[in-house]
C-alpha cells in the first residue's frame, strides 16, 4: 500500500473564497464534464477560519484483496467472517455473494487510531466499493448495515465519493464536505498546494479534520473521521499528479 505524506506545515489563515476554482478537469484530475464536478467541493465552513498544523498521529492506508489499482465497482451482500488486529493493521474476511455463489474477500487496513471491529463478527453487512485503475489509487470502499448506515468507510482518491455517487448519502449517517480556504498555498515541484480541510457533521456535532489529524463526534452515539492526507492545488503543471487529493477513514462503534 502507498501512503501520500502532507509535504507542509502552515500556521497561517487565508479569507474564504467562493470563486469557482478551474473547470472540472483542472479540478478532478480527469475528463470529466464542468456540469458534473461533484458538489463536495464547498466554501462554507464551521465557525472557525484557524489552519491547524500538518498533524503526524493519523494513518490511513488500506486494500481490498491486496489490489491497490483495480478496476471494478462492488455491491454485494457479505458476512464478517473473523477480524484480526495488531494496531496498527487490521484485516476483516468477508464472505459475499447470494445463493449457490458466495466468494472470499478481505479488506486491509493501517489506521492509526484504529477501529474496533471485534463486534462486527457474524454481521450481515453490505460491501460496496468502486476503483479506477488511474496513475494514482482512485478507490473508495464501505461497510454498511443493511438500512444503509456506514460501519466503516475509507477513500482513496482525488474526490471524497465515486464520480456517479450521491455525496450527500454515501457516508450516511455522516455528512462529510472538503472545505477550502483555510490554508495558506505553498509552493512546491508541482505547483502552488493548500491544506484542505474535511467537514464532518455528525448528529448535533461538526468538526474539522486536517491532515494528520483524527476526531470523535457524538456524545451517547459517537463516530470518529481520521484523516492522512487532504490537499488541493491552485496551480498544477505536473502530468502524473492529481490536483486534489484525500486519503481518510471513517467509522461508527458499536454503540453509534
Amino acid at each position: 500500500m502507498r501512503g501520500i505524506v502532507a509535504l507542509c506545515s502552515i500556521l497561517a489563515t487565508a479569507c474564504y473564497s467562493t470563486e469557482p476554482r478551474g473547470d472540472a478537469e483542472t479540478d478532478t484530475g480527469h475528463d470529466v464534464p464542468a456540469d458534473t464536478v461533484p458538489d463536495s467541493l464547498v466554501d462554507v465552513p464551521p465557525d472557525t477560519s484557524a489552519c491547524e498544523p500538518a498533524g503526524g498521529g493519523a494513518l490511513v492506508q488500506w486494500t481490498l484483496d491486496d489490489l491497490e489499482y483495480d478496476d471494478r465497482t462492488m455491491d454485494i451482500p457479505c458476512i464478517v467472517m473473523g477480524v484480526s488486529s495488531a494496531p496498527p493493521s487490521f484485516t476483516i474476511d468477508l464472505t459475499c455473494g447470494t445463493g449457490a455463489y458466495m466468494e472470499p474477500h478481505h479488506l486491509d487496513l493501517d489506521a492509526s487510531p484504529g477501529p474496533w471491529l471485534d463486534f462486527y463478527v457474524d454481521a450481515e453487512v453490505q460491501l460496496e466499493y468502486v476503483s479506477h485503475a488511474w496513475e494514482w489509487p482512485e478507490r473508495w470502499f464501505a461497510l454498511r448495515w443493511g438500512g444503509g448506515d456506514i460501519i466503516l468507510a475509507g477513500v482513496e482518491a482525488s474526490d471524497l465519493v465515486p464520480w456517479d455517487h450521491d455525496p450527500t448519502t454515501w457516508y450516511d449517517p455522516l455528512t462529510v464536505q472538503i472545505t477550502t480556504g483555510l490554508c495558506a498555498a505553498e509552493l512546491n515541484e508541482c505547483g502552488r498546494r493548500e491544506r484542505l480541510a474535511l467537514d464532518v457533521t455528525f448528529m448535533e456535532d461538526r468538526e474539522l479534520v486536517f491532515d494528520g489529524h483524527s476526531a470523535t463526534l457524538g456524545s451517547l452515539a459517537s463516530a470518529h473521521a481520521s484523516v492522512d492526507t487532504a490537499w488541493y492545488y491552485e496551480e498544477m503543471w505536473c502530468l502524473d499528479h492529481p490536483s486534489q487529493y484525500v486519503t481518510a477513514l471513517f467509522w461508527l462503534p458499536p454503540e453509534g
